[in-house]
This record gives structure tokens, C-alpha cells and sequence, in this order.
């Protein structure tokens, strides 16, 4: 069984730090995987929800990806995960 921490939050919603580098650490160290939602705009990769907020590398996408169930937000974030973009 997987346990995800939807955005981060693993133990109640913290809707400020949603998508956070912090809160998506956190839960990973508490055990969970986590589901992140990703963002592509022109060559510039983001997490956040209802938008673009928090600025990540490419390299940052990598390092979560064995805990992360990503989500992509947009058509350009799919292709990049998928590996086309």
C-alpha cells in the first residue's frame, strides 16, 4: 500500500505551503509519496495548484521523482514529464 500526501499536506491541509519544497520534504521523511502538481511555461517549470507559483529546476523534478505522483497542469508540463519537451 502507498500512502500520498495530496500537494504535501500529510497531516491535515495546510493550504499556504501546498506544492512547498518544505511540505512536500516533510512528508516524504514522514514516509508518504507525494502528489505534486507540475507547471511549463516557455522553458520555466513551476509546482502549484491553481497556478504557477513555486519556481523548481529540472533537477528538483528529478530528485522527488521516486516519492512524487506528479500531476501536470498544463499540456507543455505533460510533454515535459513524458519526456517530449
Amino acid at each position: 500500500m502507498k500512502l500520498i500526501a495530496h500537494r504535501g499536506n500529510w497531516k491535515g491541509r495546510v493550504e499556504e505551503l501546498e506544492n512547498s519544497l518544505f511540505l512536500l520534504d516533510n512528508a516524504i521523511c514522514k514516509g508518504f509519496d507525494v502528489e505534486v502538481d507540475v507547471w511549463k511555461l516557455d522553458d520555466d517549470l513551476f509546482f502549484g495548484h491553481n497556478g504557477p507559483e513555486i519556481p523548481v529546476s529540472a533537477g528538483i523534478i528529478q530528485l522527488l521523482s521516486p516519492f512524487a505522483w506528479y500531476h501536470a497542469k498544463n499540456y507543455s508540463a505533460l510533454e515535459y514529464l513524458i519526456g517530449e519537451g
